[in-house]
């Protein structure tokens, strides 16, 4: 089966792009010394591109808003329609566990989180909002006046045989088996190769001499010069947007989006205690095989497979957890940090706000030394700094993660510090 894709560039891709972000990682809550259960969604961006159907080619690009003219939601999406919206976002402040994802500006750094509140002038992918509605009874929904401008796309299911073929033969060799991590890496790498951004840097290697007439006559934004030690060159570093590469923005955000789609309900459901998920998977205290998502447990495309049982854990950060499985064992991972880290030492930071220095050799290229060299990397964590330095956007009480409302941006809540912990 053949099927012609358009390629995206130029202003679509700018504005199509600002609603492509990854998986939602989150920690709802620090600590438990209940039985835990970590569940991972087997191959869950291949099951998107099997299942769901993925903009293709472009319809229109429209400016104003259509439900104004009276042709309603339709318009934007059917079954063989989507768009992506410029409009605001309302995600309601008693929603726990809010699972629109956005782009926000916190302390003058630009962060991805779910919170609630008003979101003014994104860009979304409808299907998504759409589902996230459905699934919330309009607790998260898109504000339909405020819709501003779009483009419309016309959508169908285009990976279903090249995955569900690399699935197979994931499924049918041992993982020592080198067509095991080769069809794994196809599947899992499809989505990312039409996100790629259409801009390369380049390299000019220029006589020191020669650095201002070349800037003048390229008419491109440098985005850095550095000198080549014991010589009279530089290299001068700038980006070139490029119009022949083979990508479409519209796919790989879609992709990401139905992902975080699948993970909704799990993560929206309050008999659900959920203390941390992270793009495929996520943690809870309950025994899913007694729940209704028990016939989500399977080993075939888009299953929910157990992968951990724990009798303490801990998530004091995204991307920072561990915990003592029921053989007594214990696993601490930190993103970033390779070397081993007792669970203790994790455990004391968050109940005891200890200090932990990590310490790891990285290496390091050097273009004007032209050579590799090691250096050591220091990670300083302090108490609960590490988590309030990569987003502070939360209050934490008796252990469990409160979103804080915002609005514009701005938060509401005000930090009563005599009322919280580990503050």
């Amino acid at each position: 089966m053949k099927i012609q894709i358009n390629k995206i560039n130029g202003n679509i891709n700018t504005f199509i792009r600002k609603s492509y972000t990854g998986g939602h990682v989150d920690v709802y809550k620090l600590y438990s010394n209940k039985i835990t259960y970590l569940y991972d969604f087997i191959s869950l961006y291949p099951t998107v591109m099997s299942n769901y159907k993925v903009p293709v080619k472009l319809i229109n690009h429209f400016i104003g808003n259509p439900i104004k003219t009276n042709t309603g939601i339709d318009y934007l999406h059917s079954d063989t329609i989507s768009s992506f919206i410029k409009c605001d976002i309302f995600v309601d402040p008693t929603l726990n566990r809010p699972v629109y994802q956005t782009h926000i500006n916190l302390n003058s750094q630009l962060k991805t989180l779910c919170a609630t509140g008003l979101f003014k002038n994104q860009h979304v992918f409808l299907p998504e909002m759409l589902e996230y509605s459905r699934l919330t009874n309009n607790k998260i929904r898109i504000i339909e006046e405020s819709i501003t401008e779009g483009y419309r796309f016309e959508s169908k299911v285009i990976f279903n045989e090249y995955i569900n073929s690399l699935f197979e033969i994931k499924k049918s060799v041992n993982k020592t088996d080198p067509m095991y991590l080769i069809s794994k890496i196809l599947m899992n790498s499809l989505y990312g190769r039409f996100g790629l951004k259409p801009d390369l840097s380049q390299f000019n290697l220029i006589s020191n001499k020669e650095i201002d007439n070349f800037i003048l006559n390229k008419g491109l934004p440098i985005y850095d010069i550095f000198n080549v030690e014991d010589t009279s060159k530089s290299f001068v570093i700038n980006k070139k947007l490029v119009d022949t590469l083979d990508i479409n923005v519209a796919i790989a955000a879609a992709i990401t989006s139905y992902a975080r789609v699948i993970m909704a309900p799990i993560l929206l459901d309050e008999d659900i205690p959920v203390l941390y998920t992270d793009t495929d998977s996520f943690v809870t205290e309950v025994d899913l095989s007694t729940t209704k998502y028990k016939d989500l447990l399977h080993n075939n495309l888009g299953g929910l497979k157990l992968e951990n049982i724990f009798t303490e854990f801990v998530s004091i950060a995204p991307k920072v957890y561990g915990g003592i499985l029921t053989d007594e064992s214990k696993i601490v991972k930190i993103k970033g940090f390779k070397d081993k880290v007792e669970f203790d030492s994790l455990k004391d930071l968050l109940l005891n706000k200890q200090s932990l220095n990590l310490t790891q050799s990285k290496w390091y290229k050097s273009f004007n030394k032209g050579k590799s060299f090691p250096l050591k990397h220091t990670l300083n964590v302090v108490g609960l700094h590490i988590y309030f330095n990569r987003c502070s956007s939360f209050l934490i009480h008796n252990l469990n993660v409160k979103f804080l409302l915002i609005i514009n941006g701005v938060r509401v809540y005000k930090l009563l510090l005599n009322l919280y912990k580990f503050l």
